[in-house]
């Protein structure tokens, strides 16, 4: 079985990930003890900014393996990816164990430097010598692990997609990133280790000493080097007893039958549908992926440190910052609907992500201009958190345009920019499948990238050099991705628009309106023997559907009348006044999951609570890792995407198979059960953030604080870190509400509404932020205007004067009631069942 032995396949990424973590801590250690002098200038290269030539050498790599080493592997093996999967992760292992083989050699030589021809005069921040040795000599070690990574974690993406389970591919990148924190776990625990054991006979003597002159790292990556020849072996040995699915092993035979047939990466077309339309299949998708990737890039690295900005730039205060962003991010999601309406109707997917990504660009250079003009935000407040200027209305102005063409970017490409790829691919052959593998590679490579770089760097840049800077690259990178996208012009696949699928709700809507004073036929099936119900269409793509005794009053659409016309093909002459049962029962399996969704508007109003007060709460925290390094408020919120991660594959893994051997069904439990698990989880995460703030506050108010913010309010000496539990648990119950909602409207929607189910999702979400925003302003008008002129206000500029606690129990109670109210929806909801199958595991709430 794969799924047997992909967890013996992952099991040996631990090592690997090890390394990755032990040469990324210890080379900026090695650094500051190194000559990071650029020749005879003043400029020393940042100790944490050599590990980049690691990212260089990826990114180096990537098309040099792609475009050269591939085609001539392929010659030589016959195979489609030149090597197998396993093969490439293999070549990745070998080479990290030979990047640690080389961090040992220079570490030794650098140490050696150090004891023999010091710098004169200098001394790292640890009392330790500075060697004479350059730092550049670093960059050997970490461009061979870069193109290790190239290797083994490229291919364990790959490897882990096509092999699990095709119903586990949702998260098969979750499973690589579950091994990457198991990797991390033991390094941390290795290096502990080794530093007890080898310090035992002085602080001098251990391997791992503060300063790396008086330690043997170069012992300690020996040891490392060790491990990892020892986890080759076992690789192959897991390598040798792996059996690849069945599925991959008959491609190679279809691939044989099509060795004729010209490669779509030569620019060749697609013999059978060349007279059709010409797929240029992966040509596209690097023109595709680049233009999501830095829309991503551009939206993340500017929306996620916005709520600072605006309380500390425009001097908003907390409350009207937070119902702001509430309404914009609102806003940008709802506005996916549109998006995906205007492109099945009306202007194809390629206009809509054209426009789109204009109105994106130009949203991000405005929101620029308020950082760089003078005169496009207040003045800074007084020292001390004294006199505040707040935005004028042109500020305001200037500031909400530049927002709002953001939002009409968000809307057209979120909806589009996915599926546009996919058109590009001939889905009735093998040929279109060929560039796969190379896709992958790309989409893995800039998705995590983007992401990494948005929570991290560009956060860095705007809250710890300039605003103007951390705004500025954001939008250079999406005006990149509006010169890529319209680059590959001319050889897209555009897919001309054919009505949206809603003109159907329309019109049973309109004809059960028509019809309302005529009466039904009898109850059971009688009832489905007596309305309009034609043959399906052959090139239909909905399942047919039996007849439901919900929403009766729909059913008066499909009465035929004497005055109704029936064409000879059988169809209905006006669909306006005649429809189909099929049409009723579409819209009825689309009524059903209205109340079902309703309940993730409160939900995502509860949720949305943890993406804002904790950066607020975070200010006013200790954020120090060490004594020089400061956590940016924003970047704590990475917390509920690295809990999302980690815990999708234990729950895949062991929580679903635990399930199954209780319940019996195939998934363990139900969508709705899971959607329900989601709720207690968000409720539960909001008490733990009311206990997490009361202690904050009670820190500062009795204990002695550390600073103040830029408002003057105290920061507590209370850790920061505390804001991590709420946040794992916000994540947990997003892996099992968000992700249950997804698959549950792909599911009960019609299939011809499926483009537009990811959108539904996001007007959840767009409203659960204006009921979030609106919360937040009640509450704050209503404690502010209450006994003692304002000084119970829940929701105070200066938390330490504010009842954020009460606030946060407020939320909890409201979470309760939507999750009582959840159940009365899911205990009347009946799932959609086709005619041909029926899945027993989904018809069941319990």
């Amino acid at each position: 079985m794969p799924a047997e032995g992909d967890s013996h396949i992952w099991t040996t990424s631990i090592i690997f990930d090890i390394i990755l973590f032990i040469l990324y801590t210890y080379v900026t250690l090695q650094a500051l003890q190194s000559n990071r002098r650029l020749g005879s200038t003043n400029f020393l290269i940042p100790a944490a900014s050599i590990t980049v030539f690691n990212q260089l050498a990826l990114t180096l790599w990537i098309p040099i393996y792609d475009r050269i080493l591939v085609p001539w592997l392929r010659r030589l093996t016959g195979k489609e990816g030149g090597i197998t999967m396993l093969q490439r992760i293999g070549v990745g292992f070998a080479l990290s164990v030979l990047a640690v083989l080389v961090a040992a050699i220079v570490e030794q030589w650098r140490k050696r430097s150090a004891l023999g021809h010091p710098s004169a005069g200098s001394v790292a921040e640890n009392g330790g010598a500075i060697s004479s040795m350059s730092c550049l000599w670093l960059i050997p070690q970490l461009s061979v692990y870069g193109v290790a990574e190239a290797f083994a974690v490229i291919g364990q993406m790959e490897f882990y997609y096509k092999e699990l389970p095709e119903n586990m591919r949702s998260v098969a990148g979750s499973f690589f990133f579950c091994g990457f924190a198991v990797g991390g776990y033991v390094s941390g625990f290795l290096v502990t280790v080794v530093n007890r054991t080898t310090g035992r006979g002085g602080e001098g003597n251990s391997w791992l000493a503060e300063d790396l002159n008086q330690g043997e790292l170069d012992h300690f990556y020996s040891l490392i080097a060790g491990l990892g020849l020892l986890n080759f072996i076992y690789f192959l040995v897991c390598a040798r007893w792996y059996k690849y699915k069945k599925s991959y092993v008959a491609q190679e035979e279809l691939r044989e039958r099509e060795r004729g047939m010209e490669e779509e990466e030569n620019g060749g077309s697609n013999i059978i549908n060349e007279e059709i339309v010409k797929y240029r299949g992966w040509k596209a998708m690097p023109y595709v992926i680049g233009n999501e990737t830095f829309e991503k890039l551009g939206t993340l690295g500017i929306s996620s440190n916005l709520l600072v900005y605006l309380t500390s730039v425009f001097n908003m205060s907390s409350v009207d910052a937070t119902t702001l962003l509430n309404i914009w991010f609102g806003t940008a999601n709802i506005a996916t609907l549109f998006g995906a309406f205007l492109s099945d109707a009306y202007f194809g997917r390629y206009v809509v992500i054209s426009f789109a990504s204009i109105a994106s660009f130009l949203g991000m250079v405005i929101i620029t201009l308020t950082a760089a003009i003078p005169g496009q935000h207040p003045r800074p407040c007084s020292g001390g958190g004294g006199t505040c200027q707040e935005p004028s209305t042109s500020q305001m102005a200037f500031l909400l345009s530049g927002l709002g063409l953001m939002v009409v970017g968000s809307g057209g490409i979120r909806p589009c920019n996915l599926a546009f790829g996919a058109d590009q691919f001939d889905p009735g052959t093998e040929a279109g499948k060929k560039g796969i593998n190379s896709f992958f590679n790309w989409y893995y490579f800039t998705f995590t990238t983007a992401m990494m770089v948005s929570s991290t760097a560009i956060i860095y840049l705007q809250s710890n050099v300039s605003w103007v800077l951390g705004f500025a690259i954001p939008a250079g990178l999406m005006f990149l991705s509006c010169i890529i996208f319209f680059l590959g012009t001319p050889i897209y696949v555009r897919v001309r628009p054919e009505g949206s699928p809603l003109t159907g709700v329309a019109q049973v809507a309109v004809a059960a309106f028509r019809k309302r004073r005529l009466r039904l036929p009898e109850g059971g099936p009688a009832t489905a023997a007596a309305l309009f119900n034609p043959a399906s269409p052959t090139n239909g793509v909905n399942t047919r559907l039996p007849h439901t005794d919900q929403f009766r009053f729909l059913d008066k659409a499909a009465i035929a009348t004497s005055k109704d016309e029936i064409e000879p093909n059988g169809l209905a002459g006006d669909p306006w006044r005649l429809c189909t049962l099929q049409q009723v029962e579409e819209v009825k399996c689309l009524l059903r999951v209205i109340p079902v969704w309703s309940t993730g508007i409160l939900y995502y109003a509860c949720e949305s609570q943890q993406n804002n007060y904790p950066v607020l709460t975070a200010l006013q925290s200790d954020r120090h890792l060490g004594k020089h390094f400061a956590i940016p408020a924003a970047s704590f919120t990475v917390f509920i995407m690295l809990a999302v991660s980690l815990w999708l594959p234990v729950y895949d893994r062991v929580v679903v198979p635990w399930l199954r051997g209780l319940t019996g069904k195939e998934k363990g439990i139900t969508l709705l059960q899971k959607m329900g698990v989601g709720i207690v989880l968000s409720v539960v995460a909001t008490v733990i953030s009311a206990m997490v703030e009361e202690r904050r506050r009670r820190i500062a108010q009795v204990y002695p604080t550390i600073g103040k913010t830029k408002h003057g309010s105290d920061v507590s000496s209370m850790s920061g870190l505390w804001l991590i539990i709420q946040l794992t648990v916000a994540g947990v119950s997003e892996a099992f509400n968000i992700t249950g909602q997804i698959e549950f409207y792909y599911k009960q929607f019609p299939e011809n509404m499926r483009s537009i189910a990811g959108a539904f999702l996001f007007c959840g979400f767009a409203i659960g932020n204006y009921v979030s925003g609106f919360l937040v302003t009640v509450v704050h008008r209503t404690t502010k205007s209450g006994a003692g002129g304002g000084e119970h206000n829940w929701l105070a500029e200066d938390l330490n004067k504010g009842k954020l606690d009460n606030f946060y129990y407020l939320i909890a109670a409201l979470g309760m009631i939507n999750f009582f109210y959840f159940l009365a929806c899911a205990s009347w909801y009946k799932y959609k069942i086709i005619s041909v199958v029926v899945d027993e595991a989904e018809l069941e709430m319990k």
